[in-house]
């Protein structure tokens, strides 16, 4: 990934929009790029080009069959290693006529660039310890949506890096592996982003054919099964047939009931220990005592038997 200067030296020799040489057209919105740091990337959009296919006559690739805000992550990727979420909601493509391709992809990032490259009173430790420990926040549904398209797009013109990134993504988008507590009970109502994991396996097994994709998806819906199940969201899935789902949820309730089980057994156990706790506190009590009975009974006796050789 490129350093912070060489991105701000990008922006600004890209900001006149000159010596683009190749557009990306997707539904009405066009993207100037140019080749240089397209094909290098691209094996599939760099064959695309040869003099002998249409789009290498007319230097023009159409994307027509992803959205234009998965095209501008595509190509916010292609020129600075990265994308956000927003990327596709704050870039304004106009449909007549394009824009400079730094005014658009690159201009949200050089106020983050700067203030990266220029740190505050807490000096350069502090902005490392506010990029290094992102706060966690609930994932929303779009999240899983954005980030399996981006990783389609990737896919389908062979940037295996760009699938890399969106899978990093995505992984974060879900809850840290630390939390004590995954999934969410039959008893609770899931939050939408669990509710909306089957829509995403769907789109994820139509669009994508990266197993690594599908692997983390898969990972998430079973950690949220017992929650699937009993929506009967997962029933709508065209790869799950009714035996199938059957299973699932006889497996969830399953899981369900030895959890219960745990449950009891931990509480029976917390129980237990608090009463091995008291006993022993009786225990030191009446040792206590038992001592204390054994001073007061030899203490006299040794005084006696000292008073009788005096005597005698």
């Amino acid at each position: 990934m490129a350093t912070n200067s060489a991105l701000l030296a990008l922006a600004d020799l890209m900001k006149s929009g000159d010596g683009s040489d190749l557009t990306f057209k997707c539904n009405g919105h066009d993207f100037k790029v140019h080749k240089l740091f397209v094909c290098g990337q691209s094996p599939v959009i760099k064959a695309a080009l040869r003099p002998c296919f249409e789009e290498g006559q007319t230097n023009t690739i159409n994307m027509n069959a992803f959205d234009h805000h998965t095209v501008g992550r595509l190509v916010s990727f292609l020129y600075t290693g990265d994308y956000d979420e927003s990327d596709g909601d704050e870039m304004t493509v106009e449909e007549a006529g394009v824009k400079p391709i730094a005014q658009i992809f690159i201009g949200p990032h050089i106020s983050q660039l700067t203030a990266k490259a220029q740190p505050g009173p807490g000096g350069a430790s502090a902005v490392a310890n506010s990029i290094a420990t992102p706060r966690y926040r609930e994932p929303r549904a779009e999240s899983l949506t954005i980030h399996i398209k981006v990783n389609a797009i990737g896919d389908y013109y062979g940037i295996t890096k760009l699938m890399s990134l969106a899978n990093a993504k995505l992984q974060n988008v879900f809850p840290p592996k630390v939390q004590a507590q995954r999934g969410f009970p039959c008893n609770l109502v899931p939050p939408a982003w669990v509710l909306s994991l089957p829509s995403a396996v769907k789109l994820a097994i139509e669009s994508s054919g990266d197993t690594e994709l599908l692997s983390i998806l898969s990972a998430e819906t079973a950690n949220n099964i017992s929650a699937l199940v009993v929506a009967d969201d997962l029933k709508e899935m065209d790869d799950v047939s009714d035996f199938s789902f059957m299973v699932f949820k006889n497996c969830a309730l399953e899981i369900q009931r030895h959890v219960r089980l745990n449950m009891a057994i931990a509480s029976q156990c917390t129980q237990h220990l608090r009463k091995i706790d008291e006993l022993e506190k009786k225990i030191k009590e009446w040792e206590s005592r038992v001592e204390l009975n054994n001073k007061t009974i030899d203490g006299p006796g040794k005084k006696r038997k000292a008073a009788t050789v005096t005597y005698f």
